[in-house]
């Protein structure tokens, strides 16, 4: 198995741990967007270190990154980085996560594309609740 800090990725380390301690001892957790599988490891990593028994599962379009000139020079320099093609994007994925039983994964461009839809939508309920008097 592969540990998660030697897997590119675009966010710094997480610590799950203060997280993982308040779920139960087991669930499932969906995890939208997993470029290389560094986050869903560290989830599967954080669980087993608290006796945990959590399936994870991943969705994420697999498309690769490729760097488009921008005017952020900084962000081009940061993104190249991050270049792979859409067949190197799955596989490195599918290396990195083998040996977690726990970890599955879903290309599904369909999918990705409803799931963001449906927490876009939970977002704005959120930031803006219905008054309760409208549910009537």
């Amino acid at each position: 198995m592969v540990r998660y800090d030697y897997i590119r990725s675009m966010t710094p380390d997480w610590d799950f741990n203060e997280f993982v301690s308040m779920l139960p001892k087991e669930g499932n957790l969906l995890e939208i967007g997993s470029f290389l599988g560094r986050s869903a490891i560290c989830w599967a990593e954080t669980f087993e270190s608290h006796n945990k028994d959590w399936n994870i599962h991943t969705v994420d379009m697999f498309r690769g990154i490729e760097v488009k000139k921008t005017l952020d020079d900084e962000m081009d320099w940061y993104m190249k980085n991050f270049v792979i093609s859409e067949e190197e994007h799955l596989e490195e994925f599918k290396k990195n996560i083998d040996g977690w039983d726990n970890i599955t994964w879903e290309k599904e461009l369909a999918a990705a594309r409803i799931i963001m839809l449906l927490v876009f939508v939970l977002l704005i309920i959120f930031l803006f609740p219905i008054e309760q008097k409208y549910l009537y």
